[in-house]
């Protein structure tokens, strides 16, 4: 992405075209889907030029991507040093997000969509990239203490943690409760302290 974004510590005029854009482009995504999302429809929707746009965000998918990145609904989770629980408030946010439903509809329409839209997929794929950065950071700060062992791939384990709470919500449309979720998260720690080598060499 080589997006030119405003960012919010600019004049107020920025500060206001970024959040006309932001609305303009959520309305666009939960409405129509990330196809509808262009450079001409944001500029009548939000009543800006295409000229603005354009400096700010060169090619569809640095806006776009913006717009999927500021529908986030929450702040990114910082680790508060026990990977448990850190897990599970990671899952329960997740659990949170899917339950609104723009963000269900936008996560929808983005993987139909990516079926057929080159871009569509690269804004998909950076999406999840940075949803797995909670997660990612989550990790790295239990290996660093010792929690969890060096080595484990923040993609994969975002599949077996994160996986099925969006199977469950996307897909069978069913409410997820706290002890699933923790259920999930204990199976998953166990799942991979079971695969660390007994430095004794007594284990199996």
């Amino acid at each position: 992405m080589n997006a030119q974004r405003p960012s919010p510590t600019d004049d107020p005029r920025i500060v206001r075209t970024r959040a006309a854009v932001h609305e303009a482009g959520r309305e666009l995504l939960v409405e129509s889907g990330p196809a509808a999302v262009t450079h001409a429809a944001i500029a009548s929707a939000a009543r800006l030029s295409r000229t603005t746009l354009y400096k700010h965000w060169p090619t569809r998918i640095d806006l776009v991507h913006e717009i999927c990145e500021a529908a986030r609904p929450r702040p990114a989770i910082r680790p508060h040093g026990d990977v448990r629980l850190d897990l599970v408030e990671l899952a329960t946010e997740v659990v949170r997000d899917l339950t609104e439903r723009d963000i269900r509809k936008i996560i929808a329409s983005m993987v139909a969509q990516s079926q057929w839209d080159d871009d569509a997929r690269e804004i998909q794929q950076a999406m999840i990239g940075l949803g797995i950065s909670d997660l990612t950071a989550i990790l790295d700060a239990a290996v660093e203490t010792g929690q969890l062992p060096v080595g484990i791939e923040p993609g994969r384990a975002a599949n077996r943690l994160l996986g099925p709470l969006f199977f469950a919500a996307m897909v069978n449309d069913i409410d997820i409760s706290t002890t699933e979720v923790e259920s999930i998260v204990d199976d998953w720690l166990e799942s991979v302290r079971r695969q660390v080598p007994d430095p004794a060499g007594t284990s199996g």
